[in-house]
């Protein structure tokens, strides 16, 4: 068998590509000239160069390939083309092309001009043939195919086609064909602004690097009922010309995307956003209210990782009140418009001295910026842009640093102390991030890492802290009284962080309760303004803390009584011995209420006269992805972990209650692999399979836990998962289901 030919037998073996790059956000569409009758005919643009990616080498040849463009009929008129009339079916027939050019379609292979195969029977034809070319290793170039269309089967009568010719690209620098440059979204009325991301919408943002040493996996859910395909545009530092990819979501399935291997496709090696929108089948934006995510990043030089979930946002139409539009609405950027996300302040409550991290070049610490405008293009695409941030550092004991405006734009990645300046070294400190005005979408992320041992998250907002309702859709990021979580079974060590970010000092009571939320250590710190401290859960252990997991409760105390402060922020980083990697996450913060649902004044004792504390509330937990439990970990070490908080208040006191949850898990194929109700009081640990049953394993999948009728007044759910010293974890964010503010 020669060279070719073993090439050949290969990318028949080879499944379809899970990701190809798109080239052209539309498909190839097929019509007819004249409504039920004419010639077949095709609007798309053959003027562009389509890349095809390398899949395997073998003895000195090549496989590159790509499943875009894909055919597809419409059913709307376009241009003086008309739709294809139901039933027709049509072939496509190789016409001529170039030396180790095929085309793959499903099992035929087309090899030669006159060969052909049915690719679909309108009105539902849609399919994405394989393109191929097969070259000698290191040959760059420009391949062609021509084709034309031909009628198999139908009542209406077709002429053939004309011949289109499309080239094949597996590396060659063509000239651009250049685009017009839309004009930015205008500015949006309030109700269109938001401080807080969502869990599911329309949109997702995620964070992604691609640099040396680096590489990241998006995790992209449907929530919907319907198959939903997906453009993922992979923006680059600058947030420009964006690298395309076409992920098909099915009903309720997932899709995991490593950006690493896209490298080889073409991606730049650099840190970026990328940008998640369910697309019509002429490649525009549309409506799905569906989409959830997360993002993990591997640093591979510390062999650590972090990660979160997506940030979600909806579409809404400009007029009438910001209604919901209906799902299949064109997102055009005029009238129906993407939510902006515009935090007025971020928070990182505790950084760790960066003298005791990794090295800045090696990922020790990082800051990472990301500002854009949207572009009213019609495919909800964004372009960077341009943020202020006044940067208000503070040492651990309090010391005010220099205020720096620190201007951004796109994604940019940077360090605690190049941000902060050099008094952040030496010692941990906390960093408040305020914006100037700008009507841009802007976040900030952070990660640190000491060796193995990492975590990372999106900042929280400090804005919407005001006493609002008694329940809470999402904790906030300062507050009277946080909760976090700990952990010192054996394997196990778990550092509290805790900021006060008053104007005076404070004494501090941190309760740790176990898992039965009995008292099980308590402790009383004095904290001055502007101050942080870390406490070593694991050394408590020899002051009687019960090798188990439980959640700390952190409240400002006088007198012997609790009291508010409005003061309170933190995080908490869990470290599991066992496999050397670690996770965490910001403080769920609460605030107290009086009976009228005001602030209280500072320094008023909490539970006397009324004043009480809100309740943690989320209508559900969302996992939007999790990876395959076979892949992972084992559970008794860790590898994937729910970790269930559910309890009522007392007075002051948390008393274990149940909540009975509706806990539905999804295979990524969409498929249901159990519903079912399961009661849990306290804080309880448990694993995919223990939680959802075997049918989690072998695929990833999705989660979802919804309380059912008389839940406890609190709950909360976090997530862990790890694959040897790579661990993400976070607290599971609230979506409610049906969308509505």
């Amino acid at each position: 068998m020669n060279l070719a030919v073993a090439v050949a037998v290969l990318a028949l073996l080879l499944p379809a590509p899970a990701h190809a790059e798109i080239v052209d956000p539309f498909d190839i569409s097929v019509y007819g000239t004249q409504a039920g009758g004419g010639a077949l005919a095709s609007d798309y643009d053959f003027s562009q160069n389509v890349t095809v990616s390398r899949s395997l080498c073998a003895g000195g040849l090549c496989l590159y390939s790509s499943t875009d463009p894909g055919f597809i009929t419409r059913t709307e008129s376009t241009g003086g083309l008309a739709p294809l009339a139901v039933g027709t079916q049509v072939a496509l027939e190789i016409v001529a092309l170039d030396d180790g050019v095929t085309v793959k379609v499903d099992a035929t292979v087309l090899d030669a001009p006159g060969e052909m195969a049915v690719i679909g029977t309108a009105p539902s034809l849609h399919l994405h043939p394989e393109w191929q070319v097969t070259r000698p290793e290191a040959e760059l170039g420009t391949y062609m195919v021509a084709f034309r269309f031909v009628q198999m089967g139908g009542g209406a009568s077709y002429e053939a086609s004309p011949t289109y010719t499309l080239r094949l690209t597996n590396g060659a620098s063509p000239t651009p064909t250049p685009r017009p440059s839309p004009a930015p979204t205008p500015p949006l009325p309030a109700e269109l602004v938001r401080s807080q991301p969502r869990a599911l919408g329309d949109q997702l943002l995620l964070y992604y690097d691609a640099r040396d040493g680096f590489t990241t996996f998006l995790n992209l859910a449907n929530d919907g009922t319907t198959e939903l395909e997906i453009t993922l545009a992979l923006y680059g530092g600058a947030i420009a010309e964006p690298f395309e990819e076409r992920v098909v979501l099915p009903a309720r399935g997932t899709r995991t995307v490593d950006v690493g291997a896209l490298r080889g496709s073409g991606l730049p090696a650099e840190a970026g956003l990328a940008v998640a929108t369910a697309r019509a089948g002429n490649g525009g934006a549309v409506v799905s209210r569906a989409l959830a995510g997360s993002f993990t990043v591997a640093n591979l030089r510390t062999r650590s990782a972090w990660g979160g979930p997506a940030l979600a946002r909806l579409a809404r139409t400009v007029a009438g009140g910001a209604s919901l539009p209906a799902r299949g609405t064109p997102i055009n950027g005029r009238d129906v418009v993407l939510e902006q996300l515009r935090p007025e302040a971020l928070d990182l409550s505790v950084y760790y001295d960066p003298a005791s991290l990794q090295p800045v070049a090696d990922g020790g610490n990082q800051l990472v910026f990301v500002s854009f405008a949207d572009l009213a293009d019609g495919r909800a695409g964004v372009a960077g842009a341009s943020t202020a941030w006044d940067v208000r550092a503070r040492r651990n004991d309090g010391t005010a640093l220099d205020t720096i405006r620190h201007q951004t734009s796109g994604v940019a990645v940077s360090d605690l102390a190049s941000i902060g300046g050099a008094g952040v070294s030496g010692a941990a400190g906390g960093m408040r991030f305020v914006a100037q005005a700008a009507a841009t979408n802007r976040w900030i992320f952070f990660s640190e890492s000491l060796g193995t041992f990492a975590t990372g998250y999106a900042l929280p907002t400090l804005d919407g802290s005001g006493p609002s309702d008694e329940d809470l859709l999402a904790p906030h990021a300062r507050g009277d009284q946080l909760l976090l979580h700990w952990d010192a079974r054996d394997g196990y060590t778990t550092f509290l962080n805790v900021a006060n970010q008053g104007s005076v000092a404070l004494t501090v009571r941190i309760a740790l309760y176990g898992a039965d939320l009995a008292p099980a250590v308590q402790l009383e710190e004095s904290l001055a303004a502007g101050a942080t401290r870390t406490v070593d859960v694991g050394a408590l252990r020899a002051d009687g803390l019960p090798a188990q997991a439980g959640i700390a409760l952190v409240t400002a105390v006088a007198d012997g009584s609790l009291v508010t402060s409005r003061a309170l922020a933190g995080s908490f980083t869990v470290a599991n011995l066992a496999t050397s990697s670690a996770w965490g996450a910001p403080a769920a913060a609460r605030l107290a209420r009086t009976p009228a649902g005001g602030a209280p004044p500072g320094g008023a004792p909490i539970g006397v006269a009324g004043v009480a504390l809100q309740s943690f509330a989320s209508p559900r937990s969302d996992l939007a992805v999790y990876y395959d439990p076979l892949l992972l970990e084992p559970a008794d070490r860790g590898g994937n972990q729910l970790v269930m908080v559910s309890f009522d208040d007392a007075g002051t006191e948390p008393v274990a209650a149940e909540t009975r949850w509706r806990v539905v898990a999804t295979r990524n194929d969409g498929s249901v692999v159990s519903d079912g109700v399961v009661g849990q009081s306290g804080v309880v640990l448990r694993d995919l399979v223990d939680l959802a049953g075997p049918g989690v394993e072998g695929a990833t999948g999705r989660l979802v836990l919804e309380p059912q009728a008389g839940a406890a007044r609190n709950r909360l759910a976090f997530f862990v998962q790890s694959l040897g010293t790579f661990a993400t974890g976070y607290r599971l964010p609230g979506a409610s289901s049906d969308l509505e503010d």
